[in-house]
């Protein structure tokens, strides 16, 4: 086990991680015409820095002239068709709030003492 924090190498809380760095790839690379890579097994937190490097590295240079495709895409059992930005603003960010949103519930539950300040980045108390 390559990590040093035992609650991120907990199941489901280190699947949940994962809701950190996969939105970002599920936001941008689909309306780019790039697919969305797999999540590596086992999630480690190993396997989530070099996720969030790699995603870094594909989304970065994604231009405003990249995102002209229509998106196809299923949604739990709906099929649904998205001009980019509609899918950026309708799916992709609503989707991804909301899997941060679960992670930090859990990593909660699970007692790490996160607040306000660790879910957005902008808060100091």
């Amino acid at each position: 086990m390559d990590c040093d924090w035992r609650l991120i190498c907990l199941t489901p809380v280190s699947t949940l991680l994962s809701a950190f760095s996969l939105p970002r790839a599920r936001s941008a690379r689909p309306p780019a015409g790039l697919a969305i890579p797999p999540l590596p097994e086992p999630v480690t937190l190993t396997v989530l820095h070099i996720l969030h490097r790699d995603l870094t590295a594909t989304i970065g240079p994604i231009t405003n002239a990249d995102l002209t495709r229509q998106v196809e895409q299923i949604a739990g059992e709906a099929r649904l068709f998205h001009a980019s930005a509609d899918y950026i603003t309708r799916f992709a960010l609503p989707n991804m709030i909301f899997h941060i949103t679960l992670a930090h519930a859990a990593l909660r539950q699970e007692g790490l003492p996160l607040g306000k300040a660790d879910f957005d980045g902008l808060h100091v108390y």
